[in-house]
């Protein structure tokens, strides 16, 4: 992928795209007389934070924040060459867990034990590196240090081995100059808006608050049947719009995968990687993407369309005009049956807020899937203040009755096949906020395994238990500190059971559901599922602020689904009904 950008030393370019994530290097200090005979003109990276003296006669070049100096004679292979780097990076990472992960990164070269050291006065650590690389045997050196938590600067020295005795002290006068300050994080990134001006600054981000209730339900956009799906048109005083600008943590390059691509609407048919679609830097890092909206409106639903590697986005933030950031999504990357994908949010809000910006998180390390691709993002709410509600509607029975024959009756619970036996049937009984992580296996009817995953969906998980089930299901158990289960989810082998086949899952049953919210702004859980003649396929359920999100889906014989997104049972967000054809 995107040969065509060969930015530095091949022998470090694996390394890199690893440090651009979570690293910061500097270097020791020579003596003026040294740094005169190897060093040149300062040079100041304004999106890198750093400033530096280049070395003399080296081939120089500067690319978002990223320099690349080659010796006299040397090549983009083996150098002899010095690469630094520097801009922000994870919030939180250190010295050490950096270097754990270089050396876990360097392929066949050793990486010596890391040795304390300070650059321009900054705490870090240097190592030797040896080995062969393309037939050369080699060796260099490579620094880190966190210049802040998140501010990162990275250099490193490669050459032959017979020439390394002329490049080490180069290097050394080279990290001797170094000089930090504030990276500039739009600095060769940021895109001319499509209408006039400039966004705005990126405030920092404080502590979440008040996130709004949302919901999510993966939408086909696959080229030949995108056009099939059933997307809902604009209701009176909603405005449904697509992003004027857009910056990013990082882009791939400058017209191509870059952070302006992923404004106006989608223009990516195909799956796979597509330079009409924003591309972060790094393949194997967490980025963001953050969106500019014209016209500011209280939120009710955000689609995110991605077009290589999707389902990994794992934060979907709103701010609002004050300048407040609000989570309305979080999550963790999980596999998804189609690319493109269109990722809806509903939104339920309970209080006002305009909102004119949105930030996507992406963590791309977790599956090791590479580049997350977004093609565009679409906001939709209403503008008029007046008519946004300012609570979420509050069902009752009889709410969503008047023109829905099978209201008024217990869900049913005619499981057949599959869905009726032992293990699923012990997976819609695991309570959430309920249930304990020990009474899981009995209930479950099977051995639970502990996931290997170290990512965190939030401050006060503990674990995540799978449990493979036959025909190739498989069952996640997210449990807290407090041994309670708040999330569970089930991903079929194939789109869904092969013994689920209704008939009830017609375009016209989906008309009657859609004239019922379009009346009630409510669809009642047994309400859907009476009328469609069967409880559904239990997809997820998780509890956030006290809510209980439930999604399920109803299939038809040749493939058609219907999909329901509840809260404690109410169906109120503009997408969380959907009818999606079979491909």
């Amino acid at each position: 992928m995107r040969s065509n950008t060969k930015r530095f030393l091949g022998i470090v370019s694996g390394l890199l795209l690893l440090l651009m994530a979570c690293s910061l290097f500097g270097g020791e200090k020579t003596s003026a007389g040294d740094s005169d005979k190897y060093l040149g003109d300062e040079y100041s990276s304004k999106g890198g934070g750093f400033s530096i003296r280049k070395a003399k006669d080296y081939d120089f070049k500067d690319v978002i924040g990223i320099v690349n100096m080659v010796a006299p004679g040397g090549n983009d292979k083996v150098g002899p060459g010095i690469i630094i780097m520097g801009g922000l990076t994870v919030k939180g990472t250190t010295n050490e867990a950096l270097m754990e992960k270089v050396s876990e990164q360097s392929g066949d070269l050793k990486v010596s034990k890391p040795k304390t050291m300070k650059v321009a006065g900054v705490e870090g650590f240097s190592a030797d590196v040896s080995g062969s690389y393309e037939g050369t045997e080699v060796k260099g050196k490579m620094v880190v240090a966190m210049v802040t938590d998140e501010q990162q600067f990275t250099m490193m020295g490669f050459s032959p081995s017979e020439k390394w005795n002329d490049l080490s002290p180069v290097f050394d006068a080279v990290l001797g100059s170094v000089k930090f300050f504030a990276p500039d994080p739009n600095f060769g990134l940021e895109p001319e808006p499509v209408t006039g001006g400039q966004p705005e600054e990126q405030p920092e981000i404080p502590s979440e608050e008040a996130p709004a209730e949302s919901g999510i339900a993966p939408k086909s956009m696959d080229t030949e049947n995108s056009a099939k799906f059933i997307n809902p048109t604009a209701r009176p005083g909603e405005l449904r719009q697509w992003a004027i600008s857009a910056r990013a943590s990082s882009q791939y390059g400058n017209p191509d995968w870059a952070a302006s691509q992923a404004t106006g609407e989608p223009n990516v048919t195909e799956c796979g990687d597509n330079v009409n679609a924003w591309a972060s830097y790094g393949s194997n890092t967490k980025e963001w993407i953050e969106l500019t909206y014209e016209t500011p409106v209280v939120p009710t639903e955000i689609n995110i369309f991605q077009n290589y590697n999707p389902s990994q986005v794992v934060e979907v933030q709103m701010i609002a005009t004050d300048g407040k950031k609000y989570i309305v999504w979080e999550g963790e990357p999980v596999i998804t049956e189609y690319c493109p994908d269109q990722m809806t949010i509903t939104i339920d809000l309970t209080k006002m807020v305009k909102v004119n910006k949105l930030r996507i998180t992406v963590d791309q390390r977790i599956m090791g899937w590479g580049w997350d691709e977004i093609d565009a993002v679409e906001l939709v709410g209403t503008s008029d203040t007046a008519a946004a509600p300012t609570a979420a509607p509050k069902a009752t029975a009889a709410s969503s009755s008047a023109s829905n024959p099978a209201a008024g009756k217990p869900a049913p619970t005619n499981y057949s096949g599959w869905m009726a036996g032992k293990n699923y049937q012990g997976y819609v009984k695991v309570g959430i906020n309920k249930t304990k992580q020990t009474e899981l296996d009995g209930l479950i009817g099977l051995t639970g395994k502990k996931s290997t995953e170290n990512f965190k969906p939030r401050p006060d998980h503990k674990d995540t238990y799978i449990y493979d089930f036959p025909d190739g299901m498989k069952a996640y158990i997210g449990v807290l500190t407090n041994g309670l289960v708040y999330k569970k989810s089930i991903m079929p082998a194939s789109a869904y059971p092969k013994d689920y086949k209704l008939d009830t899952v017609t375009k016209a049953n989906y008309d009657k559901l859609d004239a019922i919210f379009k009346k009630d702004k409510v669809i009642l859980y047994a309400d859907m599922a009476n009328l469609l003649k069967s409880p559904g396929f239990l997809r997820e359920s998780i509890i956030a602020d006290d809510v209980i999100k439930s999604s399920y889906e109803w299939y038809a014989p040749n493939g058609d689904r219907m999909t329901g997104i509840f809260f404690d049972g109410r169906l109120t967000g503009m997408a969380g009904l959907a009818f999606i054809p079979a491909e």
